[in-house]
């Protein structure tokens, strides 16, 4: 019985360690949070509503409920995300603005084809890059998160 216990115990160590420490990191984000909100200006977060942003997002609203909750709406996102997005927004409470490139997907294609496919970066600029540094114009603070894969390009 003894070695069926070590490994539980030794597990349970382990699980309590990696909680404690998450917990702490938790703790420091807050804690940042809490400093730049603290500074004069208009704040905003971005959010794509993937898993990081989205617990982002939570622990900004803990601080600050009605900050602006900016989307980039470029039209090629999947149904799944509009509507889990809407979901998010409405149990939460957010105050969700959606950044719209100048022209809809059709008025794009119509004009320049399927850039997404010929010319992505150019597409990148009008539908993300754009009305992304046009939305954030009106803010002093923002917030934003970058998963594992974005880091190696920042």
């Amino acid at each position: 019985m003894s070695e069926q216990t070590a490994p539980t115990t030794a597990a349970a160590e382990m699980t309590a360690s990696y909680v404690a420490s998450m917990d702490a990191k938790i703790a420091e984000a807050k804690a940042l949070i809490a400093s730049e909100l603290a500074k004069p200006g208009i704040a905003c977060v971005t959010s794509s509503f993937q898993t990081e942003c989205v617990a982002l997002v939570h622990m900004i609203i803990e601080q600050q409920p009605n900050i602006p909750v900016l989307f980039l709406e470029t039209g090629y996102h999947f149904p799944e995300t509009i509507e889990y997005r809407n979901r998010i927004s409405k149990e939460w409470g957010l105050n969700l603005i959606n950044l719209e490139a100048k022209q809809s997907v059709a008025e794009q294609e119509a004009q320049f084809g399927i850039l997404n496919k010929t010319e992505p970066n150019k597409c990148c600029q009008l539908r993300k890059v754009g009305p992304l540094f046009d939305g954030l114009s009106q803010y002093d603070i923002w917030f934003t998160a970058l998963r594992q894969i974005g880091r190696a390009h920042v």
